[in-house]
């Protein structure tokens, strides 16, 4: 599906999520007309999963939705209650939910959501090894901090991370 370069969701640095959806995209990508566009994410209350429905506008489909509390959401597009599409703008994802779309709104306790600055990122390479227990190969991250040197005389701390529900 070829996409304008526009983006379909803008977070402002107050919070609010703009949804901005060219109808003739939604179109495109289920192979039908359309009534309907509606937003679902986790942005209802405490987090819950929630519809937003969007405003059919011409040939876009609009909404501003906020404001949000900082943190991480995940977000889908689906047209007439059960056609669903991926955001072509927003690269991001969710491994176990490729439909799905992430966005950060930036504030006081999403520091750590939010992308390390240039220069101070470090570097994750992906290791395999074989599991005896699974009796297969499996795979790992590993993060290095900036300026990593492997043959430091101090070893470095080690922080093992393994929550084993997917979405890694």
């Amino acid at each position: 599906m070829a996409h304008a370069d526009t983006p379909w969701l803008t977070v402002d640095a107050d919070g609010f999520a703009r949804f901005t959806i060219p109808v003739d995209e939604v179109r495109e990508a289920v192979g039908e007309d359309v009534s309907q566009i509606v937003a679902e994410g986790n942005f209802g209350p405490s987090a819950n999963w929630a519809e937003f429905g969007l405003t059919l506008r011409g040939d876009t489909a609009t909404g501003v939705l906020g404001p949000l509390e900082p943190g991480a959401y995940y977000y889908q597009i689906t047209a007439d209650d059960h056609l669903t599409v991926k955001d072509p703008t927003n690269p991001t994802s969710v491994a176990s939910e490729p439909e799905w779309s992430t966005f950060l709104v930036a504030g006081e306790g999403a520091e750590l959501l939010a992308d390390a600055p240039e220069g101070a990122r470090g570097e994750v390479v992906e290791l395999s090894y074989d599991s005896s227990v699974a009796r297969e190969e499996r795979r790992a991250l590993a993060w290095t901090p900036p300026g990593y040197d492997p043959d430091r005389a101090e070893p470095y701390p080690v922080l093992y991370l393994q929550h084993g529900g997917g979405q890694s």
